[in-house]
């Protein structure tokens, strides 16, 4: 069993505390499949908050983003594993609005988009593994449409129900990988094919098995977790180069979800969950262990369902927008990376960057500085926990990148 040294322990709380000294809390956890190894933590609940004993402890609920794809993915493996759908199955079974033929944005021509429709089939696979042909938000083809519609032009994070359903794709399914909705799409099927809200879902079929306690779409207004909630906060810099922070409100629409119950029409399936670090752990702790021992049962998956977050899904030709889009924090070549059924995965000849996970690892990160992801060669799994936006701020990134090569140096393996 990998174990972590006293000078690995104290060198994270170090890098914790000069990060968090002026800058939101943050929390970093590690574990293997059986055993929580380090918890440290630093700084203050609310960075806006002036008064002493605001310090962050180990149960503020922190929006954890991106990360929210593993979890609607475990959900469709489950379905998968009850016999619903399949792999293969075209969405348009349970998502009307996805029958083909479909209609594509092909280009923005002086502001006005020009169309053309497919007869390819999204599947559950294409939505599980950004290959199903929408585009990113941010991207010039989707935000050109959102400029010119008069329907569905807002962003999908606002969970209302026609930014998602009216939004077309901007190739078909299978042709590249992408970073679009996918995940909110399968997170509508989901509901569809159970009959229940994704909400209630995840909490029977994984939090609740889990142990997760601390995790929801919806810890707001009369919930019990919502005093626990740790506020986001925006990172301004001023003409100068000095640094402030703002309470988070219109800086950034693409990353404002709604902050009351009522609000929201569909879950935000791939980046609408608050947890907190230690229940997100819990989660990898569990893929790791059953992965060290394929033959103890799950509760959650099957043995094979499990296995494929570890596994490449993407088809070769695909590859290449992949690497375009990470390569810069993964490091490697084309074909070093790939995206399972779930999550990013690092398959390079050695470690990431040369300092970081081992080939084989998988994870993800989210917008407010979170990252996450379980190394079975190692034997570890991590996760890294702040609410600071923008995203990829240079201060967060290298905060992330001091705790890896920290964590790595200081590993001790089997």
């Amino acid at each position: 069993m990998p174990s972590f040294t006293d000078k690995g322990k104290t060198e994270v709380q170090a890098i914790l505390d000069a990060f968090s000294k002026d800058k939101p809390g943050s929390i970093f956890t590690l574990g293997t499949g059986d055993e929580v190894l380090f918890t440290a933590r630093a700084g203050k609940v609310d960075v806006l908050d002036t008064s002493a004993d605001a310090k962050l402890l180990d149960n503020e609920i922190m929006w954890f983003a991106s990360t929210t794809k593993l979890l609607t993915s475990i959900a469709a493996l489950q379905l998968i594993d009850r016999g619903v759908f399949k792999f293969d199955t075209p969405a348009s079974k349970y998502l009307p609005e996805l029958k083909t033929p479909l209609t594509l944005i092909d280009s923005i021509d002086s502001g006005e988009p020009k169309f053309s429709t497919t007869d390819t089939e999204i599947t559950i696979l294409s939505l599980m593994n950004q290959t199903c042909g929408f585009g990113s938000e941010p991207g010039p083809l989707v935000a050109g449409w959102k400029a010119w519609s008069k329907v569905g032009n807002g962003f999908v994070n606002s969970c209302k129900r026609e930014n998602l359903v009216n939004t077309p794709p901007v190739n078909p399914a299978g042709k590249t990988y992408e970073y679009g909705n996918g995940a909110e799409w399968l997170g509508v099927l989901i509901q569809e094919a159970t009959g229940i809200s994704l909400e209630q879902y995840f909490q029977e079929n994984l939090f609740g098995p889990l142990g997760m306690t601390s995790t929801s779409f919806i810890p707001f207004d009369d919930s019990p977790l919502a005093p626990r909630v740790m506020p986001l906060r925006w990172l301004a810099t001023s003409p100068s180069g000095a640094i402030h922070f703002e309470e988070l409100t219109d800086q950034c629409p693409l990353l404002t979800l709604p902050r009351s119950v009522d609000e929201i029409e569909i879950f935000a399936a791939g980046g609408g969950i608050y947890t907190t670090a230690p229940d997100y752990l819990l989660l990898l702790q569990h893929l790791l262990k059953h992965l060290q021992n394929p033959s103890l049962p799950s509760p959650i998956l099957s043995q094979a369902s499990l296995t494929s977050l570890f596994e490449r899904s993407l088809p070769t030709h695909t590859l290449p927008a992949l690497h375009s889009m990470i390569s810069s924090k993964f490091g490697g070549e084309v074909g070093d990376l790939d995206w399972s059924t779930g999550q990013c995965l690092w398959l390079g000849k050695g470690q990431m960057q040369g300092w970081g996970r081992y080939p084989g690892s998988g994870g993800w990160m989210g917008a407010p500085g979170v990252e996450a992801w379980t190394d079975p060669k190692a034997g570890i799994a991590c996760v890294l926990g702040t609410n600071l936006l923008p995203f990829a701020a240079p201060e967060v990134n290298k905060l992330k990148e001091d705790l890896e090569k920290a964590l790595y140096a200081n590993l001790i393996l089997d």
